[in-house]
């Protein structure tokens, strides 16, 4: 990243002096300065650079200038950026987990009504900018604490069974996984109080973050 981050900037820079020359080769003042540099007063930057008194100054001090405005601003900007992005992409997820549980709750019993949604979800999630990887319903299934899938985005992977959720399902929150990847959604589904199982929606750390 250091290494094209280095050299887009020495790409551009040169691109953009070939471009004030070629401007400037149009003004006759400039054409005489090149014929004065010609005859010998002067042999490009590395002269300018290496020479004594004001043109090294004004080389040096100007070079550094603009390399450290152009190295603050990317690294403020695009680290602010960044963080904007992501904490608008976690809210979205979940906001999405939240509306899921609020659909499940609302047609509890009704597993067609539910398979109807999570099929339209996974068609607009086809074409969404930031796709997600999965977002599952988990049905408690028994009192020992086990939850089964019950509606998913990935059909194949309805009536999976799954011991332990691994995060608090008192209220809507998510978490990262480094060992996947992921960052997980859920939100709990509750009817009349009663805990009866959880929506998780994943989301690929490349997909959401490094765009």
């Amino acid at each position: 990243l250091i290494a094209l981050f280095f050299l887009s900037l020495a790409h551009n820079a040169f691109f953009l002096s070939m471009l004030i020359a070629r401007l400037n080769s149009k003004d006759d003042s400039y054409r005489e300065y090149l014929e004065f540099r010609r005859a010998g007063a002067g042999r490009g930057f590395l002269r300018a650079l290496l020479a004594q008194g004001i043109q090294k100054r004004l080389v040096v001090s100007f070079t550094s200038l603009v390399l450290v405005v152009i190295a603050v601003l990317s690294l403020v900007l695009m680290r602010n950026f960044s963080r904007t992005l992501l904490a608008a992409l976690i809210e979205n997820g979940k906001g999405l987990a939240e509306r899921t549980a609020s659909v499940v709750r609302a047609n509890f019993g009704d597993d067609i009504a539910l398979e109807d949604y999570f099929a339209i979800e996974a068609r607009k999630n086809a074409e969404a900018a930031f796709r997600f990887e999965e977002l599952a319903y988990y049905r408690h299934a028994s009192a020992g604490g086990e939850y089964r899938v019950a509606a998913s985005t990935a059909r194949a992977r309805i009536g999976e069974p799954l011991g332990e959720p691994g995060f608090s399902l008192e209220r809507t929150g998510y978490r990262f996984d480094p060992e996947r990847r992921l960052y997980e959604f859920s939100a709990p589904v509750a009817v009349r109080n009663l805990l009866i199982g959880f929506v998780r929606l994943s989301c690929a750390r490349e997909v959401i973050y490094e765009p």
